[in-house]
């Protein structure tokens, strides 16, 4: 099993939460052999839908595909098997380059108690974090952080993102923590587009730019981090473009929000490169 969700867990004493361990665009490596006979597939299966995708009979190798499924489970599928079928494993790996979407009209809400919920396939640090019309919704008065999981070193992103209210927040990418991290802020306030890195507790302004920010206004964002450089456009306008010596080696993504601000966000792609 890959994901948990709610209805996985018998209770919820220690608060769980949960992100997959496999994701489309990596391949299942089963190294197996059996005697007797029966039909072996390799296969994955899809949360939200329940789908069983399934690889060719007796392979040894499954491509994850499918970028919008949050993959639940992998494993072998056997079927009709003789009295005298055995089976055995030598190796079980998902590796390769993760190339997916968060497609949060597909999401949902992991609704533990009252006090207690999560968006499917993701984690949170602070702030108010729903599904609404289709997308995320994040408001926070404090840092406040919605995160995958999956720690990422060489990347591309794409947000699209919007705020319903007074804008100030954004991307957080390379994140170790809530004090280790690269984070693009729309600051409405200042008309500023600022990237900021966050490591051992100290603040570090890498750019600052001007630029008009408005409410209810779609932006696409784009970032790229390839081992010391990060290129960041916004509604295809190349803004940012440096070079960091001591880049974080690698982190999670996520969404920032802090003093108030509504981030709406549609969707977010993720290329492993």
């Amino acid at each position: 099993k890959t994901y948990y969700g709610v209805n996985d867990f018998t209770d919820n004493r220690y608060d769980p939460c949960t992100s997959p361990k496999a994701y489309p665009g990596e391949t299942i490596k089963i190294d197996y052999k059996y005697q007797g006979s029966g039909d072996v597939y390799i296969y994955y299966k899809d949360y939200h839908t329940k789908i069983i995708y399934l690889s060719q009979k007796d392979e040894k190798e499954l491509l994850i595909q499918g970028k919008d499924n949050l993959i639940y489970e992998v494993g072998l599928y056997i079927e009709n098997v003789s009295s005298d079928f055995n089976l055995s494993i030598d190796s079980f790996k998902v590796e390769g380059k993760a190339d997916y979407e968060i497609d949060f009209s597909k999401q949902i809400i992991e609704d533990y108690t009252l006090y207690h919920k999560e968006i499917s396939g993701c984690a949170y640090y602070d702030g108010l974090w729903i599904l609404e019309d289709s997308k995320l919704n994040g408001r926070g008065f404090n840092d406040s952080y919605l995160t995958t999981s999956k720690y990422l070193k060489n990347f591309n992103l794409t947000y699209n993102l919007n705020f319903k209210n007074k804008p100030y927040g954004g991307i957080s990418f390379l994140m170790k923590g809530i004090k280790k991290n690269y984070t693009l802020i729309f600051d409405s306030d200042n008309q500023l587009i600022k990237l900021i890195k966050y490591d051992d507790f100290k603040e570090y302004v890498l750019s600052s730019l001007s630029y008009e920010i408005k409410e209810n206004k779609d932006y696409q964002v784009f970032i790229s981090s390839v081992n010391k450089k990060i290129n960041i456009s916004i509604n295809g306008e190349h803004l940012i473009d440096i070079e960091d010596e001591n880049r974080i080696d690698k982190g999670m993504i996520g969404v920032y929000t802090n003093k108030g601000s509504i981030i709406e966000v549609k969707n977010i792609k993720i290329k492993e490169l």
